[in-house]
């Protein structure tokens, strides 16, 4: 019985306890819960009726109505084709959704929740977060006004939103930050499609241009205004495409804005086609994209400190230990360099979470960034830290770009044309995978090592490194190795080009790049008839170095006539020896008596694709011969020729040749779209046989010397210049036509094979 009480007292004791604690306990998970950032977004699909007589107008018998007769007073209807049933889940759902990428992203510090209605509305089955509206004006891209526009949508939408209970300090504006607001403009969205207007598809005839535009209005006794951190309405087309519902990518790009985000693409055609870019490694740059927008990823490193979202730690040499994002442990190493406004950021990126399709191949690893806040301070707020050319016509080095282990060409200046299949630093059995030497990244501007300006008053020697060694493999943790060097060593870079041809002489300029402080002690070039020359099957010629050492030229002597060579450049400085990779050039040969040139054609680059042969007359432009070249592949659209199959060189349409030779040109094309395309006429083929593979397209200097360009590297590989950014036929980041010719024609000589290595 004593026993049996005391069991019972324990067991009363144990429950007045728990009554006592169980509360605060709980307040205390529910605080934590609390803690996130909930910013309420109201989702508006907005309709257009033209004519305001509330009726569809669209004529299946006749479906150019509505965009047919700008006279007409139904000109620019259209109708919405989705509800807000097709799109809740999209931004509240448990899965996949913008509120879940925003408390991924931020690891718990904000999402989104639905606003709230204040009251019912008709006809609609979810009664908050999503809203269908319908205004009686054109529909914006017909108008030509999209700020009216969202005015008027928002305007109609107050039937059923009181915008006075969000605005939370009382300051009678209602900013981005205390409700979003995001418009799903009937029809598809031009930053996916990159058409304003879709005649195949009359419902969905026109779209916009997914944004964040500014406004400023008042309803309910407040003004619905910018927050001055960037935040404005998001105005987005109803589809990605005709039929295909808007997926969360754009979406979530436009709502960072609110919070300060900026683009991070290029935004001044030209030239920024060739500079680097974060890619996929940033939100605001092509990482909207990601899994055809299903799987956004993250914003850079530098934009979630930036914004609050990741912290930052200032280190110097040592061993740290980072984590990815899913950890819950993410933040950014920042090393420090000579100049205070440029710093290097070091950070964990995995292929999980809303980042698994992040790149094609690895499964992440370490990434190395590169800050100027010179250049930011300039151009980040006008989205332009990372264009070439601004609207000032001055050009500058990006301001935020990733030092990817691969992805720039082996000059250091310039990215492939897509995100590439694996940067990340991490160990694996090639050592090479491992570290990172900041001094082998060259400045866009001003070639100097590790993209890194000094101060004025700097002295001593202009070659800082940082070297990043990844000691784990890859991993939601991973640890680091930093080390600083104020003096790194590297060998010199050098750019060679073809000053002068004979046809048993050749001669070569080598420009220095970047010596990195150092004075050139080797310099000269190793060619021979093999494509691995070396002094065994070859011959050493010795450059002629220029009094300032800043260039050397090197003439290779005793050649065959219209005979392929292959050369390399060897040089070194008082620290280290590099060479070039293998380049092959021709001699000169005896004058021909044909008055064309050959253009080789890789239309479909299929197995079953055939080479086709275009004779071009001497001084015809290359796109004036391919104006009667007929192009047809069903299911795919045609995006333009290349010099190359990587599609990563685009060609000149105004190159004319004087000389007999050939060029090669491949075809790209983006499939997914259900219509063909026709480039040219089809009853006027040009005349055509079949062929083999040639050589790539020549070029000339101001004197009429044929020129090819190639950069030796540390690591003994070479490169061209002129890759383009290309994004496929429909991106909003801007491909650039620079344009690199890389092959040597001689006087009358017929190029044979291209060999590849």
């Amino acid at each position: 019985m004593k026993k049996f009480f005391r069991i019972v007292c324990c067991a009363l004791t144990f429950m007045l306890v728990f009554a006592c604690i169980a509360p605060s306990v709980l307040a205390a998970n529910q605080k934590g819960s609390d803690s996130i950032k909930k910013v309420p977004l109201l989702v508006i699909i907005a309709s257009f009726d033209a004519n305001g007589n509330g009726i569809n107008d669209y004529d299946q018998s006749n479906p150019t109505k509505l965009y047919s007769d700008k006279t007409k007073d139904y000109y620019g209807e259209q109708w919405a084709q989705t509800t807000p049933d097709d799109h809740w889940n999209r931004y509240f759902g448990e899965h996949n959704s913008v509120a879940t990428y925003y408390t991924e992203m931020t690891m718990g510090k904000m999402t989104f929740v639905p606003a709230e209605f204040t009251k019912t509305v008709p006809n609609q089955k979810v009664q908050n977060g999503v809203l269908a509206v319908t205004v009686n004006i054109a529909h914006p891209t017909a108008k030509g006004d999209a700020h009216a526009a969202i005015r008027t949508i928002i305007a109609a939408a107050d039937e059923y939103i009181n915008f006075a209970a969000y605005d939370t300090n009382g300051d009678r504006r209602c900013t981005q930050d205390e409700l979003a607001i995001l418009i799903l403009n009937a029809g598809p969205d031009r930053s996916s499609t990159g058409q304003y207007t879709h005649s195949g598809s009359p419902k969905s005839y026109f779209g916009v241009h997914g944004t964040s535009q500014p406004v400023s209005m008042q309803l309910d006794d407040v003004f619905i205004t910018s927050n001055g951190m960037g935040g404005r309405v998001c105005n987005l087309g109803e589809y990605s495409k005709v039929g295909t519902i808007m997926p969360i990518g754009v979406p979530v790009h436009e709502l960072a804005h609110n919070f300060g985000a900026e683009d991070l693409y290029n935004r001044g055609g030209g030239n920024d086609a060739t500079w680097p870019q974060p890619y996929r490694f940033s939100l605001q740059c092509s990482g909207n994209h990601s899994g055809g927008g299903a799987t956004p990823t993250y914003l850079d490193p530098y934009q979630r400190v930036k914004i609050g979202w990741a912290e930052e730690e200032v280190v110097t040499d040592g061993t740290y230990t980072l984590y990815s994002t899913l950890t819950g442990k993410y933040k950014v190493l920042r090393v420090n360099t000579p100049d205070p406004d440029e710093y290097f950021l070091i950070e964990v990126r995995l292929k999980e979470g809303f980042e698994r399709n992040l790149t094609k191949g690895g499964t992440g690893g370490i990434m190395v960034w590169h800050i100027d806040e010179g250049i930011n301070r300039l151009y980040f707020a006008s989205g332009e830290a990372d264009s070439c050319t601004p609207v000032n016509g001055k050009s500058h080095d990006p301001g935020i770009v990733p030092l990817l282990r691969e992805g720039y060409d082996k000059y250091g200046k310039k990215m492939t044309t897509q995100t590439p299949d694996d940067p990340y630093y991490y160990v694996s059995d090639d050592p090479a995978t491992a570290v990172c030497n900041t001094i082998n990244y060259l400045s866009v501007t001003g070639n100097s090592p590790s993209l890194n300006s000094y101060p004025s008053n700097w002295e001593g020697a202009h070659n800082f490194n940082l070297k990043i060694e990844a000691l784990s493999e890859p991993g939601q943790e991973m640890k680091v190795k930093i080390t600083t060097e104020t003096s790194g060593k590297a060998a010199p870079t050098i750019m060679t080009t073809t000053q002068s041809q004979a046809t048993d002489s050749i001669v070569l300029k080598s420009t220095v790049l970047a010596i990195k402080g150092e004075k050139l002690t080797k310099y000269g070039v190793i060619y021979s008839k093999d494509d691995n020359p070396t002094l065994e099957n070859g011959k050493y010629a010795e450059g002629v170095l220029s009094a300032d050492g800043t260039y050397f030229t090197t003439t290779l002597t005793g050649l065959d006539a219209g005979t392929r060579y292959y050369y390399k450049v060897v040089t070194a400085n008082e620290n280290m020896e590099g060479e070039s990779a293998v380049i092959s050039v021709f001699s000169a040969s005896q004058a021909t008596e044909k008055t064309y040139f050959e253009l080789k054609l890789h239309k479909y680059l299929t197995n079953k694709d055939k080479v086709n042969t275009v004779k071009v007359d001497f001084g015809k432009k290359i796109g004036d011969a391919l104006a009667t070249t007929y192009m047809e592949k069903a299911g795919y659209t045609f995006c333009g020729w290349y010099l190359d199959a990587a599609f990563t060189q685009p060609y000149d349409p105004d190159f004319t040749m004087t000389k007999y030779g050939e060029l090669e040109l491949f075809a790209k094309w983006e499939e997914g779209t259900s219509s063909t395309t026709t480039t040219m006429k089809k009853d006027n083929p040009p005349e055509m046989t079949s062929g083999s593979e040639s050589t790539d397209k020549p070029s000339t200097d101001g004197s009429g010397n044929v020129v090819t360009t190639v950069t030796t590297v540390p690591d003994g590989s070479t490169t061209t210049d002129g890759s383009s950014e290309s994004k496929g036929c429909g991106s909003t980041i801007g491909a650039g036509a620079a344009i690199a010719i890389v092959s040597v024609i001689g006087t009358g000589l017929v190029l044979g094979k291209k060999k590849t290595k």
